[in-house]
């Protein structure tokens, strides 16, 4: 944002932004933020879905950490160890970024 904005007021810079410019960026940045996020929690509902076996260990994991009462705190992430594992197979599954390539280095 610092960049965005020295270049905005900089009357010699090489490129012209208008706020409008900025605006638009900004925009760009927060929806690709929130899209991968959302797609992974659909993708991961959706398992949760039609797994019923690990949905309900995965239930029963947070209510035995959490309780019924309220909701998931980020402190409580440690001590979910089965909702990080739920994650993690997730973010394998269906990567956010689908063009990165892996390539195993060695066997």
């Amino acid at each position: 944002m610092d960049i965005l904005l020295e270049t905005f007021r900089d009357p010699t810079a090489e490129v012209k932004l208008s706020r409008k410019d900025i605006k638009s960026f900004l925009v760009e940045i927060f929806v690709a933020g929130t899209d991968t996020s959302s797609a992974a929690m659909q993708w991961a509902m959706g398992h949760l879905i039609n797994n019923p076996q690990i949905f309900k260990k995965l239930r029963e994991e947070i209510n035995s950490v959490v309780g019924p009462n309220r909701l998931v705190k980020e402190s409580d992430i440690p001590n979910l160890p089965y909702l990080r594992a739920v994650i993690k197979e997730t973010l394998r599954l269906h990567p956010s970024g689908p063009l990165i390539i892996r390539e195993c280095v060695e066997d």
